[in-house]
């Protein structure tokens, strides 16, 4: 094969790249009209195609989470997105997410009472206002800090629906154990330290403070959960998401 030959393939392999359609979440005005590759929608919704949107009308834009964590937003014009995001993980993150999102499984048990059993303390983030966790009624809950092999307790809320979790009360680095006497098995938090609550800390309020509306501000931080592997936070925040999306 001659240089030329070789030249003209690269540029053709280069073109398909470039070429590639790349997923993105959309978001914003409620009454806004954008044509995406799945037809003419309102936000928020999720399309294969972010290079193909068109705003039509009113004010929407893309979101998505780098692989750092920092949310990303970008303006859609008639003639498209300001930016998208790259191919790859900042991509794969939102749909996973989406997926879960709009899957009509039944979720059997709260989204906290995952992971029974699992050896491996899960990283758990708490927001500067608190993490709420919905419970079953019927269920002793425990809450006991770990050192070692000692439990101390932290908290019991029997018969309790909800509970917010607090900074003053579940404290960053520490293990604790999570128990609702159900018979099978506690679940294991090791929360965050004080620097990496701080970094989230900045994401989260860059979300509280660039999106209005409450359901899509849950669902862009259900995503930033996601994309930095905090599975207790965004299983939380995906079951409140559905809970507020139910007819």
């Amino acid at each position: 094969m001659n240089f030329r030959a070789i030249l003209m393939l690269l540029i053709g392999l280069v073109g398909a790249q470039s070429s590639q359609a790349t997923s993105c979440m959309v978001i914003g005005e409620k009454s806004a009209r954008v044509q995406s590759a799945e037809g003419q929608k309102s936000p928020y919704f999720f399309t294969q195609s972010c290079e193909s949107l068109r705003l039509i009308s009113g004010r929407a834009m893309v979101t998505w989470v780098a692989r750092d964590g920092k949310p990303n937003f970008a303006p859609i014009a008639s003639t498209g997105p300001e930016r998208v995001p790259n191919a790859g993980v900042e991509e794969r993150a939102g749909e996973a997410f989406w997926s879960e999102l709009t899957s009509k499984r039944e979720l059997q048990r709260s989204a906290s009472m995952r992971g029974f059993g699992d050896p491996k303390p899960a990283p758990v983030y708490i927001p500067v206002e608190g993490l709420e966790l919905p419970l079953k009624a019927d269920l002793a809950f425990r809450i006991y800090a770990l050192d070692g092999d000692t439990r101390s307790l932290v908290l019991e809320a029997p018969n309790a629906a909800r509970v917010r979790l607090t900074r003053e009360l579940i404290k960053p680095g520490l293990t604790y154990i999570l128990d609702w006497n159900h018979g099978e098995g506690p679940n294991k938090w090791k929360v965050l330290g004080q620097q990496e609550m701080n970094h989230i800390d900045v994401q989260y309020q860059e979300v509280q403070r660039v999106v209005s509306d409450e359901a899509q501000r849950l669902l862009v931080i259900a995503l930033l959960y996601r994309q930095l592997k905090l599975s207790v936070n965004a299983d939380v925040a995906t079951s409140e998401l559905q809970s507020m999306l139910q007819p």
